[in-house]
């Protein structure tokens, strides 16, 4: 995934506060990120209740269709992609890692996407773990007949997931062979 590495370093070089082993969001200044700012997204995530997207990047909105930027996807999405997105984002807390998965997505009338979304964790200014950070990368596979529709959250087929090790080990969780 282009730029990854680039974001995990850049998470590697920001202050701790008082031995805290993840970042907060708030030493995270745009100007880090102008290159692919454009790329990334920002949650906040509360185990089974709360998964608001804070900030959504312009190729993000271009290629969704629309600006989730403080839209609860638990409150619009079925319970089976919840309870996916919950097992996908737990460990990233529980043993502080980063997660890279890649879907295959589907938009509008045939249109085939290889989405890519590298996560990272982070404190918010409180000092809670609830802060999701990352970055997308959507590669058109298929194209699309003439009607452009939105891109879809759900239905999407996960090709590969795999937790990256930032110092702390690497969680362990199996979603891998849910299709949400």
């Amino acid at each position: 995934m282009q730029d990854a590495d680039r974001l995990i370093d850049l998470w590697h070089t920001l202050p701790r506060q008082n031995g805290e082993s993840l970042p907060r969001r708030s030493s995270l200044s745009i100007a880090a990120i102008a290159p692919i700012l454009s790329h990334c997204w920002q949650m906040r995530w509360r185990n089974g209740t709360d998964f608001t997207i804070k900030l959504m990047g312009e190729k993000l909105i271009e290629t969704w269709g629309r600006d989730l930027s403080g839209k609860n996807l638990f409150t619009a999405l079925p319970q089976p992609y919840c309870d996916t997105l919950n097992r996908m984002v737990a460990p990233l807390f529980a043993k502080p890692c980063a997660l890279i998965v890649t879907r295959h997505l589907k938009k509008g009338k045939g249109g085939l996407y290889e989405f890519s979304n590298l996560s990272l964790p982070m404190l918010d200014t409180d000092g809670d773990a609830c802060v999701v950070f990352g970055m997308s990368q959507v590669t058109q596979l298929a194209p699309e007949r003439p009607y452009s529709g939105k891109l879809s959250f759900v239905g999407g087929e996960i090709k590969s997931a795999r937790f990256l090790d930032l110092g702390f080990g690497v969680a362990e969780a199996d979603f891998l062979k849910t299709t949400a």
